[in-house]
């Protein structure tokens, strides 16, 4: 498969998802299918980034953090490469519409290719607007600076 087929099939995917997840939402969906279109962000999201697909993974921030997102994406281009993750749990709290996933990254850096690994959560929440979205990102903790998303 090429690479411009790939770029397309995960266009179509994020599309797909996000009119599944606006449709299930604006139905009543039960707890259940909440969840799932959760999980469903979060691997698009982590699985966009790894593969750096920015402009992907740039589905799921807020319009308000689309700067700060790209300031991140500045800090990871050609400096640090996700070599493999794992979503090891996802928390949906049905009442707030907020969810929690936590993340466990393979990574290393480019000026030192040792491979490092690191635990953290990403806070998510659901907007009637937007659909799922991401509010915090946890990708500080590869990068080991504060960053704001």
């Amino acid at each position: 498969m090429t690479l411009c087929r790939m770029a397309v099939s995960r266009i179509v995917f994020v599309v797909i998802l996000l009119i599944f997840s606006a449709s299930c939402a604006s139905m009543g969906g039960g707890e259940k299918k909440k969840a799932e279109n959760l999980k469903g962000a979060v691997e698009a999201f982590n699985q966009d980034f790894r593969w750096e697909d920015y402009k992907s993974a740039g589905v799921w921030i807020p319009l308000a953090k689309k700067e700060q997102f790209w300031t991140v994406v500045d800090k990871f281009k050609g400096k640090i490469r996700i070599f493999d993750y794992q979503i090891r749990e996802v928390n949906l709290d049905e009442k707030s519409m907020k969810g929690t996933a936590v993340i466990f990254f393979q990574y290393y850096r480019m000026s030192s290719p040792t491979l490092e690994t690191v635990t953290t959560s990403q806070k998510w929440y659901f907007s009637e607007k937007e659909g799922w979205r991401l509010g915090k990102s946890g990708l500080q903790a590869l990068t080991k600076e504060e960053l704001d998303l």
